[in-house]
């Protein structure tokens, strides 16, 4: 629990198992290869665990293009590889502006594509009007459009501070810690 993250968050969200009348058994992981039975004080003692994990990296990574992971991790193929086929976050320019990018591996290749981007302070301002769409969602253009890009940090670093405005110099993925619905602004460029 304390040295492998994702086996923490197998435990932190433990699963109820119940017998074939429906009544409730135990709790228990979905980890493979092998399931565990887990206790309430376990998974209490996860939880903990899994709010230190995440504040600390809120704290330290705040000011870094910090995005977070979506459960796609893998090992990294080359220097500097984002090592998770799908990633995203919601930041602060250096400016105040509100935007969220997501971004996602090439199945081919070690390209990758922006699928998705937003600016959020407009949508808020048009109280996301279906209608006005166009003035607040994919936002650069160049949207599920190949930008002949190797999948690195440096370029996902790059590509966020030319395009967004931002003075970003380390960008961190987190896979295990944070979640896009833990708050509404996962880090915020320096101003300088």
């Amino acid at each position: 629990m304390y040295t492998n993250e994702c086996f923490r968050n197998s435990v932190t969200f433990a699963h109820q198992y119940c017998d074939s009348g429906g009544r409730f058994r135990h709790y228990g992981t979905c980890t493979y290869p092998e399931r565990y039975i887990i206790t309430e004080q376990q998974i209490a003692e996860a939880r903990k665990e899994y709010e230190r994990a995440k504040a600390e990296v809120y704290d330290k990574y705040y000011n870094d293009l910090l995005f977070v992971g979506m459960g796609c991790a893998y090992e990294p193929r080359f220097e500097g590889d984002a090592g998770n086929h799908r990633i995203r976050t919601t930041f602060k320019n250096k400016d105040g502006h509100t935007y969220f990018i997501e971004c996602i591996r090439s199945s081919k290749g070690d390209g990758f594509w922006v699928d998705f981007t937003a600016d959020e302070d407009k949508r808020k301002e048009l109280n996301d009007n279906f209608n006005r769409q166009s003035e607040y969602y994919a936002i650069l253009g160049i949207e599920r459009k190949p930008l002949g890009l190797k999948y690195t940090k440096e370029n996902l670093l790059q590509l966020v501070n030319e395009h967004f405005d931002c003075r970003f110099k380390n960008v961190v993925i987190d896979n295990y810690n944070i979640h896009p619905d833990d708050r509404e602004i996962i880090c915020e460029s320096p101003k300088q």
